[in-house]
């Protein structure tokens, strides 16, 4: 019967230190991997998710929007108006034009009466049916560049609000 070589007999070359260090960096590796699935499950890198839509809200001015978008995917950007008994038949909303510059504007539903420029913003005009209803607006619009991008949405009798995006390549 043959003997079975003894663990002192191969000629294999092994390095205890270099093989902990692999497992370290294996192990590494896997929570890498595991933290940016995490962040893609909570919506960090847009689509779905607890994260994705940031919202704000100030009197009678509400608004809903992409928080992450990927760089020129449809992202939109919701506006709810609680029109006062007092106000007049129509709503003017307007956006301010350091966040239009770093998008494209694609429509706006329901489509605005009337659209005016500003010196810093374009203001969106929208007829109320009755006194005191809330209007919702939503403008679909895909981003130009990388990085944050950052604006404000307001109403022309008072309110605004600071948007915050980070869009992603």
């Amino acid at each position: 019967m043959a003997k079975l070589p003894r663990k002192d007999d191969l000629e294999i070359e092994e390095s205890i230190e270099f093989q902990r260090r692999e497992w370290r960096a294996e192990r590494i590796g896997w929570v890498v991997m595991g933290v940016v699935i995490l962040l893609a499950v909570l919506g960090f890198f847009g689509g779905a998710g607890p994260f994705q839509m940031g919202s704000a809200r100030a009197d009678r001015l509400e608004i809903r929007f992409d928080r992450f978008a990927r760089l020129q995917a449809p992202a939109r950007l919701q506006v709810r108006v609680q029109a006062g008994t007092s106000d007049a038949d129509t709503v003017a909303i307007w956006i301010d034009r350091d966040f239009l510059e770093s998008i494209r504007l694609e429509g706006v539903t329901p489509e605005p009466d009337g659209v005016d420029a500003a010196a810093d913003r374009l203001v969106f005009s929208f007829s109320l049916l009755r006194a005191g209803e809330s209007i919702d607006v939503t403008y679909h619009f895909t981003t130009l560049s990388i990085g944050l991008h950052q604006g404000r949405v307001g109403l022309s009798s008072g309110s605004s609000l600071e948007i915050s995006q980070f869009t992603f390549p």
